[in-house]
C-alpha cells in the first residue's frame, strides 16, 4: 500500500445521502483519481428506484481528486429536499505504466498503478458479494415456490 495515499480496507461504496433543498455537493469518502471513477445515481422523492447513472462532466463534476480524504461530487442540477443521492466507486482498470526491457522502474508511477489496481479489486469484491447475495435470495424464492407447489399438490 502506498504511503502517499493509504487505501483503507473497504468496498468503496455505495454511499447514500438524503439531499437537502438545493444541495449540490456530496462527499465521496474514498480516494479518487478521476471523476469517471465514480458512479452517481439519483432517486427522486417518491420514486422507488434509482435512475440511470449520471454522466461526469455533463451532470456532475468531481473535485479534490488525488486527495487522501476523498473527493467532492458536485451536481449540476440542485436536488430537491428528500432526493436520495448514491455514490460508489466504478473504476475501470487501465494500464498506466510501461517498463520495457532495460528501462527504468520509477517508484511513484508504479505505486500509483498498484494503488489503482487495489481500488479496482475492492470494487470487484463489493460487486461479487452483491451478486452472491442476489443468488442466495433468488434460491430462497425458488425453494419457497417449490415448497408451496409441493404442498398444494398433496392437499
Amino acid at each position: 500500500m502506498s504511503q502517499q495515499f493509504p487505501i483503507p480496507r473497504t468496498t468503496r461504496g455505495p454511499v447514500t445521502y438524503v439531499a437537502g433543498a438545493g444541495q449540490t455537493a456530496f462527499a465521496f469518502p474514498f480516494w479518487v483519481t478521476d471523476g469517471l471513477d465514480v458512479e452517481v445515481r439519483i432517486k427522486p422523492v417518491g420514486s422507488l428506484t434509482f435512475g440511470a447513472p449520471l454522466t461526469s462532466g455533463t451532470h456532475y463534476t468531481a473535485s479534490n481528486l488525488n486527495q487522501n480524504g476523498g473527493a467532492t461530487i458536485t451536481l449540476v442540477t440542485p436536488r430537491a429536499a428528500g432526493d436520495t443521492v448514491q455514490l460508489r466507486g466504478k473504476r475501470l482498470a487501465t494500464r498506466t505504466t510501461s517498463v520495457v526491457q532495460g528501462g527504468t522502474v520509477r517508484s511513484v508511477p508504479l505505486e500509483l498503478e498498484l494503488d489503482l489496481l487495489n481500488t479496482t479489486q475492492q470494487e470487484l469484491r463489493r460487486d461479487n458479494d452483491a451478486n452472491e447475495s442476489n443468488i442466495v435470495a433468488l434460491d430462497l424464492v425458488a425453494r419457497t415456490a417449490q415448497t408451496s407447489a409441493a404442498a398444494s399438490a398433496t392437499s
